[in-house]
């Protein structure tokens, strides 16, 4: 088992707060009546970091009072299980190209190699990947009800999925209300339960994020950065992605609409658009994306030069991975420089798949608007 380190302190200590009864979302150093010996190795801001996730981050933690890693444990465990999926479905598409099969293959391995090298700092996006995924399943088992359940359950624990919730919805043109109302409907009922448990205090992480500042690791600290210097004013994160995003986000819903796109390269180009704009931006927020990058080749056949684009931002992110979890002096201003232009590098390879991802999604459509004419 690896040490506890980075993410997984402040974890620790939040899932101790909430099994003596204490605030879960508490960040106030004074107010913590019990420093477990874990934290105690990690620092102040670590031991004191707050808690940004929905209850079911909570509930899951649980575990962790039986022994500290369990949590840990159970996230390689649903990670197994999709990479296990994933490739049964590789197995069984023997009409594939020897070469795509093996480079899929290949990823999976590859895939693994990061998810245990983030693991390690405690990243619980492999939570997210795994409920997004059964969400895409459940759509290709023609399930709207079952994904839409899988996407509410994986917004309990982190919010983001529900920005993915209109991309997903929507399939060359056909909204799916099925899938909106189930997965909106798990999520206000997780939040209602949540509520009778600790009251007002669910909705601080949702101020919180709202609210909080861009990582140097984000294109939205360096256009605040940029424009700091060029006009002397500071101007929070929080502004310049509501200024960024939400327009992006309309935008490339107009485009999935307007092109007829399927709902797997809606959602892919959905997610690269809040991954690019979020203030918040780490290596471990593109393990949904590097899962689902699998189910789309399985099911949209994309032509070798967009798989040859989605294996360089895999194997980008991938050493950014590495770098991230092996490099403890990675966050310290020393090493901003190297941050910044990761971001730019990662940023232009995602601005360069959102391009690809639209034009193959009209490739695809095309052909049968003239066989119906």
């Amino acid at each position: 088992m690896s040490p506890i380190v980075g993410d997984y302190c402040p974890y620790l200590q939040q899932w101790h707060n909430v099994s003596v009864g204490l605030d879960p979302w508490l960040n106030d150093e004074t107010q913590v009546v019990h420093r477990i010996p874990w934290v105690s190795f990690c620092g102040t801001f670590y031991a004191t970091a707050p808690n940004a996730y929905g209850p079911l981050f909570n509930v899951y933690g649980m575990t962790s009072l039986i022994f500290p890693t369990i949590p840990r444990v159970l996230g390689c465990i649903l990670f197994l299980a999709v990479s296990w999926m994933i490739a049964k479905r590789v197995h069984a598409r023997q009409e594939l190209d020897w070469k795509i099969r093996f480079w899929l293959y290949a990823g999976l391995l590859d895939n693994l190699l990061s998810f245990l090298l983030v693991t390690i700092v405690g990243g619980n996006d492999v939570y997210i990947a795994f409920f997004v995924c059964c969400a895409l399943f459940a759509f290709i088992l023609e399930n709207e009800a079952l994904a839409g359940a899988a996407l509410g359950i994986g917004a309990l624990i982190k919010f983001y999925p529900l920005y993915l919730v209109p991309f997903l919805a929507l399939d060359r043109r056909r909204l799916s209300v099925k899938f909106i109302a189930v997965a909106v409907a798990i999520f206000v009922l997780g939040m209602g339960l949540a509520y009778l448990v600790w009251g007002q205090l669910i909705f601080k992480p949702l101020f919180w994020n709202l609210g909080r500042g861009a990582s140097r690791s984000s294109i939205i600290f360096i256009f605040a950065l940029g424009l700091g210097k060029l006009f002397h004013v500071a101007i929070p994160a929080s502004r310049l992605v509501l200024m960024t995003l939400a327009p992006a986000a309309i935008a490339a819903l107009i485009v999935q609409y307007q092109l007829r796109l399927s709902r797997l390269t809606g959602f892919m180009i959905g997610y690269l658009v809040i991954l690019i704009f979020n203030q918040i931006s780490y290596p471990e927020y593109y393990f949904p994306l590097m899962m689902t990058i699998f189910i789309y080749v399985l099911n949209e056949n994309p032509p070798p030069a967009l798989i040859r684009a989605l294996a360089i931002l895999f194997m980008t992110i991938l050493l950014n991975a590495a770098f991230f979890t092996l490099v403890t002096n990675y966050k310290k201003e020393s090493f901003s420089g190297i941050r910044v232009g990761a971001t730019l590098i990662v940023t232009l390879i995602d601005v360069y798949l959102i391009v690809e991802l639209i034009r193959q999604g009209r490739r695809a459509v095309e052909p049968k608007f003239r066989a119906a004419m």
